[in-house]
């Protein structure tokens, strides 16, 4: 009986270390040049190890968007030294970062806010700060029945934050099922980890303002956080609070990220325009900034069936912003 139950208990304890997921360890910034097996050049932004294998996050610079690869399956390009070479400089990626530079002097709403549209339309964002709440999906819901007759899977872009994540996993869950199944398309932005915020403190010591912020952590672990529950970060930043200063700015633009902020965010009585990203808060904790959003779509309901009305994804418009 002894023996058998010794053997049960190793048995027990193999499966369970192999369906354990793999150390996650050493996530940094990096700035490498990568080809894909298809020649493709992609710029690696991140890397860490699972195990015993080395990954990264790579950004296709035409397309603007993020993949997770192993090394094993990419080639550095050693002839790049420093900088990014002539040819990718006109990509949508590197023009957007340029672009993002440019504009780290304000204290609110730094970064890109809106954008020359090619015909009628917004960028949705919707940002999921800390909160008890849960998930406003009635936002979701009316937005996939509103929009899914003209566009599947629907584009938006969700600012999430680690502390979300680890309080809403069931919310979670039901996102991802909506990717799934094709209703909607994420690009998920970092919109750090905490979302630190006191209520009496003055914005210039507010949010990532905070004395004894660790800036690395807010934005890098977050990203982990992204990544070990299955979310792919995009190359886009929110401040928490919409605020921040040169030296915050410039230390998320360094490592590969462009700041977004908004010309719109409707609980604040802010009106979209052509052209708007558009802020809600997703969390519970705005229920005015959905109420608006959803009669926004009510309103439109003739010229989203038209198709003359739509939802942009943010990785394309945002190369085409009002600076």
């Amino acid at each position: 009986m002894t023996s058998a139950w010794s053997a049960l208990v190793l048995i027990a304890s193999a499966t369970a270390l192999l369906a354990s997921p793999p150390a996650f360890t050493g996530y940094h910034a990096i700035d490498s040049l990568v080809q894909t097996p298809d020649s493709i050049p992609h710029l690696a932004i991140r890397e860490w190890s699972e195990g015993r294998t080395r990954l990264v996050l790579t950004v296709n610079p035409a397309e603007m968007s993020t993949s997770v690869m192993s090394m094993e399956s990419l080639t550095v390009d050693t002839t790049v030294h420093s900088g990014i070479p002539e040819r990718l400089s006109t990509t949508r990626y590197l023009r957007a970062l340029s672009a993002a530079k440019l504009d780290s002097s304000a204290i609110q709403d730094a970064g890109i806010t809106h954008f020359f549209p090619k015909h009628e339309g917004i960028d949705l964002t919707v940002d999921l700060c800390p909160s008890h709440k849960p998930l406003d999906r009635a936002l979701f819901s009316t937005l996939t029945t509103a929009m899914g007759r003209v566009e599947r899977p629907v584009p938006l872009a969700v600012a999430i934050t680690g502390r979300w994540i680890f309080e809403h996993e069931a919310d979670l869950r039901w996102l991802k099922g909506l990717i799934d199944s094709g209703a909607i398309s994420v690009t998920w932005i970092n919109h750090s980890f905490n979302h630190t915020v006191a209520k009496n403190q003055k914005i210039r010591s507010n949010f990532l303002l905070a004395k004894g912020t660790n800036l690395h952590h807010e934005i890098l672990h977050n990203e982990v956080v992204m990544l070990r529950n299955g979310l792919t970060p995009s190359v886009f930043f929110r401040f928490p609070g919409l605020v921040s200063d040169p030296a915050v700015y410039d230390s998320v633009v360094a490592v590969g990220l462009i700041p977004v902020g908004t010309d719109a965010w409707l609980a604040k009585n802010q009106w979209p325009t052509d052209g708007s990203i558009v802020l809600v808060h997703g969390n519970g904790n705005e229920p005015l900034g959905v109420k608006r959003f959803i009669k926004l779509l009510k309103d439109k309901e003739s010229s989203i069936t038209s198709k003359s009305w739509l939802l942009m994804d943010l990785r394309e418009t945002v190369v085409d912003s009002a600076q």
